[in-house]
């Protein structure tokens, strides 16, 4: 046997399993004899199968490249992919199964998914971007790039019945004006949080839900979803937000659950996002958000006084319309509507327009307002609107003024905390400073006064000036 078949045989045999090697190699060696001892042949043997099993681990580290990548969010592995356009990070363990199939009696260390992980040529990034000027998927600096475009292409076309049904449902032009421009602002700018949320309130079947809908369905479904409860919008876990942009809050309520509502404002309008994925340190990205809400309650929203996120308008069965109509302008989305609607929104000028500057204060919003006052500014309310101080248990007995109409300011401290102790008890009483901090704010205080030798006195304006400087005070 010459040297290349000797090698040629070699090579042969290191590809057989391990178990069955040893009668090849023995036949090898006694044809090799006396120039070659048996553990040159194996040695041999051993060479071509570490160097096979070297091109086959970089063959298979080139097809796992082809669809995973490491991220190091927060400082801990995860293993990535793309799913149906669809960011999905698995634990190693999973990606370890997973591709395990990709190499056979390889187990542990030795797996197809170890081997990788220990390559230094594994595809790796240190987070994700969102950004539409580079292609999906592609590397952004040190970042993939997870944006995946739009729902629909866009096609020129006459946009009437979109904008049909809009009018319809917010006959209210300053508030339909509103809509548009929020819609174009949004899908013009769909990696920014638009910086208000329109709140949809009225009973089923008005066509408050088509509005957002569309929207919805114009950002498809990697960028734009879906909820029906409020906790997802403000659950721990929000991995999702991650990669949305448009968001479909459908029969939401927050006027019970003022701590979601809080953390609901600064993904209105903030610049960055706590995600905090299950299993994973928590790390931040920028905010992309953008609600559209819908609810069938009449106070859905606590209102601050001091609010400028919320633009909440009122659906009536005026615009209810037979099953016909709707099953037209569905048909029509379906067809060509949506992509018309897209370059209709696309091309909409919305360079002067403001999403705070210019919102509406409809009947609606400010009934949700007045509906969302607590603690010193309710309990004045419903001083005005009675016309005396309240005192909670001894609500009958109002406070006397004096002779010049003042108060003992005390009292009229402790007549609101009895008042506050029988309305509530979720909320915690102030110190008398931010109460009279409160009062002022409100334009309730006309005078205060200390008489010698007496305790401070304060003179409170009448109850029609009262009722304006309320209004005032909360931008009514």
């Amino acid at each position: 046997m010459t040297e290349e078949e000797f090698h040629e045989e070699a090579e042969r045999i290191a590809g057989l399993p391990e178990i069955d090697r040893p009668g090849p190699i023995y036949d090898l060696w006694q044809a090799m004899m006396p120039r070659w001892t048996k553990k040159q042949v194996e040695d041999a043997v051993r060479a071509y199968a570490r160097a096979a099993r070297e091109t086959q681990v970089a063959s298979i580290i080139d097809l796992i490249n082809e669809e995973w990548f490491v991220l190091t969010p927060g400082g801990k592995i995860r293993i990535g992919r793309f799913r149906d356009k669809r960011l999905q990070l698995s634990p190693r363990t999973d990606f370890v199964a997973i591709v395990g199939n990709m190499t056979e009696h390889e187990t542990g260390a030795y797996s197809a998914g170890e081997r990788w992980l220990r390559s230094p040529d594994r595809r790796e990034f240190d987070g994700v971007v969102c950004d539409p000027r580079y292609p999906p998927g592609s590397t952004v600096g040190s970042k993939v790039n997870i944006w995946q475009g739009l729902g629909v292409e866009p096609k020129a076309g006459d946009p009437r019945p979109f904008l049909d049904v809009v009018r319809l449902v917010l006959p209210d032009p300053v508030v339909a004006e509103y809509y548009l421009n929020w819609a174009a602002w949004t899908v013009q700018n769909p990696t920014k949080p638009t910086g208000t949320v329109i709140l949809l309130s009225g009973p089923p079947g008005t066509g408050k839900t088509t509005l957002f809908r569309v929207l919805r369905m114009i950002f498809g479904p990697v960028h734009g979803n879906v909820c029906y409860d409020s906790n997802q919008l403000y659950q721990k876990h929000t991995e999702w937000q991650e990669r949305s942009m448009f968001v479909q809050a459908d029969e939401v309520t927050f006027r019970h659950a003022r701590g979601g509502a809080a953390v609901l404002k600064a993904k209105i309008n903030g610049d960055r996002l706590h995600i905090e994925p299950k299993g994973i340190d928590g790390y931040e990205v920028d905010n992309m958000l953008t609600f559209g809400m819908t609810s069938n309650e009449d106070h859905a929203a606590p209102i601050d006084p001091s609010d400028r996120r919320y633009v909440i308008e009122d659906t009536t069965l005026d615009s209810v319309m037979d099953t016909e109509y709707w099953e037209a302008f569905n048909a029509w989305i379906d067809d060509d509507g949506l992509a018309i609607v897209c370059h209709y929104l696309l091309n909409r000028d919305v360079s002067k327009w403001n999403s705070q500057r210019d919102r509406p204060l409809t009947e609606a919003y400010l009934r949700h307002r007045k509906q969302s006052l607590v603690g010193v500014y309710r309990w004045w309310r419903e001083c005005i609107e009675s016309e005396k101080i309240l005192y909670g248990q001894n609500i009958d007995c109002p406070l006397i003024s004096d002779i010049n109409e003042t108060y003992d300011k005390v009292e009229v401290f402790r007549a609101y905390c009895g008042w506050l102790d029988q309305k509530s008890r979720n909320e915690t009483t102030p110190d008398q400073t931010r109460f009279w901090m409160s009062m002022r704010e409100m334009g309730a205080v006309q005078n205060d006064y200390r008489p010698s030798g007496k305790g401070r006195r304060v003179k409170l304006v009448d109850w029609d000036q009262a009722r304006d400087s309320l209004r005032a005070a909360l931008g009514f």
